[in-house]
Protein backbone atom coordinates (compact mmCIF):
# COMPACT_ATOMS: atom_id res chain seq x y z
CA UNK A 1 0.00 0.00 0.00
CA UNK A 2 1.36 3.28 -1.11
CA UNK A 3 1.45 6.56 1.55
CA UNK A 4 -0.46 8.89 0.73
CA UNK A 5 0.44 11.87 -1.30
CA UNK A 6 2.32 13.89 0.88
CA UNK A 7 2.42 11.68 4.47
CA UNK A 8 5.35 11.25 6.50
CA UNK A 9 7.04 8.20 5.60
CA UNK A 10 7.89 5.94 8.43
CA UNK A 11 9.07 3.23 5.73
CA UNK A 12 11.73 3.03 3.08
CA UNK A 13 9.58 4.28 0.30
CA UNK A 14 8.22 1.79 -2.60
CA UNK A 15 9.76 1.68 -5.45
CA UNK A 16 8.34 3.98 -8.85
CA UNK A 17 8.09 6.61 -5.57
CA UNK A 18 9.27 9.93 -5.65
CA UNK A 19 10.58 11.40 -1.79
CA UNK A 20 11.32 14.71 -1.41
CA UNK A 21 13.93 15.32 1.87
CA UNK A 22 14.86 19.07 2.82
CA UNK A 23 17.66 20.13 4.02
CA UNK A 24 17.39 19.39 7.85
CA UNK A 25 17.79 22.75 9.42
CA UNK A 26 14.41 23.61 7.60
CA UNK A 27 12.50 21.46 9.99
CA UNK A 28 10.38 20.24 7.12
CA UNK A 29 9.76 16.59 7.10
CA UNK A 30 10.44 13.96 4.29
CA UNK A 31 7.26 13.78 1.88
CA UNK A 32 6.86 10.60 -0.29
CA UNK A 33 4.80 10.72 -3.83
CA UNK A 34 3.57 8.32 -5.76
CA UNK A 35 5.34 8.84 -9.26
CA UNK A 36 2.09 9.42 -11.38
CA UNK A 37 0.82 12.20 -8.91
CA UNK A 38 3.86 13.99 -8.71
CA UNK A 39 4.44 17.02 -10.82
CA UNK A 40 6.35 20.22 -9.72
CA UNK A 41 4.14 22.19 -7.74
CA UNK A 42 4.54 19.50 -4.55
CA UNK A 43 8.00 20.99 -4.52
CA UNK A 44 6.67 24.34 -4.53
CA UNK A 45 4.38 23.17 -1.14
CA UNK A 46 7.16 22.52 0.65
CA UNK A 47 8.87 25.83 0.49
CA UNK A 48 9.40 27.30 4.37
CA UNK A 49 7.31 30.94 4.41
CA UNK A 50 9.48 33.94 3.91
CA UNK A 51 10.89 35.36 7.28
CA UNK A 52 8.71 38.40 8.45
CA UNK A 53 11.99 40.62 8.32
CA UNK A 54 13.79 39.59 4.81
CA UNK A 55 16.96 40.88 6.10
CA UNK A 56 17.17 38.15 9.04
CA UNK A 57 19.43 37.23 10.44
CA UNK A 58 20.46 41.08 10.26
CA UNK A 59 18.55 43.26 13.23
CA UNK A 60 17.49 45.96 10.71
CA UNK A 61 17.65 46.36 7.20
CA UNK A 62 20.23 48.83 7.14
CA UNK A 63 22.59 46.28 9.08
CA UNK A 64 22.08 44.19 6.20
CA UNK A 65 22.27 47.01 3.49
CA UNK A 66 25.72 47.89 4.90
CA UNK A 67 26.75 43.93 5.29
CA UNK A 68 26.31 43.63 1.80
CA UNK A 69 28.02 46.85 0.73
CA UNK A 70 30.84 45.65 2.46
CA UNK A 71 31.00 42.37 0.87
CA UNK A 72 30.48 43.37 -2.29
CA UNK A 73 33.29 46.08 -1.98
CA UNK A 74 35.95 43.44 -1.09
CA UNK A 75 36.57 45.23 1.95
CA UNK A 76 39.07 44.32 4.84
CA UNK A 77 38.55 44.31 8.50
CA UNK A 78 40.50 47.81 9.07
CA UNK A 79 38.36 49.23 6.24
CA UNK A 80 35.13 48.15 7.73
CA UNK A 81 35.93 49.36 10.96
CA UNK A 82 36.89 52.81 9.83
CA UNK A 83 33.77 52.67 7.78
CA UNK A 84 31.56 51.89 11.36
CA UNK A 85 33.33 54.15 13.19
CA UNK A 86 32.90 57.43 10.83
CA UNK A 87 29.01 56.15 10.55
CA UNK A 88 29.10 55.69 13.89
CA UNK A 89 30.21 59.54 14.30
CA UNK A 90 27.80 60.69 11.91
CA UNK A 91 25.02 59.02 13.95
CA UNK A 92 25.82 60.29 17.05
CA UNK A 93 26.27 63.80 15.37
CA UNK A 94 29.51 64.74 16.27
CA UNK A 95 30.53 64.75 12.52
CA UNK A 96 29.00 66.27 9.34
CA UNK A 97 28.78 64.61 5.83
CA UNK A 98 28.55 66.76 2.92
CA UNK A 99 28.70 64.63 0.09
CA UNK A 100 25.92 63.67 -1.80
CA UNK A 101 27.42 61.67 -5.09
CA UNK A 102 30.33 60.36 -6.35
CA UNK A 103 30.67 63.43 -8.30
CA UNK A 104 30.91 65.27 -5.20
CA UNK A 105 33.68 63.10 -4.28
CA UNK A 106 35.57 63.34 -7.13
CA UNK A 107 35.51 67.28 -6.61
CA UNK A 108 37.00 66.80 -3.18
CA UNK A 109 39.63 64.92 -4.79
CA UNK A 110 40.08 67.61 -7.07
CA UNK A 111 40.42 70.31 -4.61
CA UNK A 112 42.56 68.51 -2.77
CA UNK A 113 44.85 67.44 -5.18
CA UNK A 114 47.04 70.76 -5.85
CA UNK A 115 48.21 69.91 -2.11
CA UNK A 116 50.50 67.20 -3.05
CA UNK A 117 53.07 67.01 -5.64
CA UNK A 118 52.96 66.16 -9.14
CA UNK A 119 53.84 62.76 -10.42
CA UNK A 120 56.16 62.67 -13.70
CA UNK A 121 56.67 59.40 -15.67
Amino acid sequence: MRPAPGSRPSVPPEPDSIMIESHPRSGLPPKIFPVEDFNRSHVAEMDPPPPQSPWHPFLTRADFEFAEFTLDASLSQRQCDTLISLVRRLIKGEDTFTFECCADLQKGWARAAHRVAPVCT
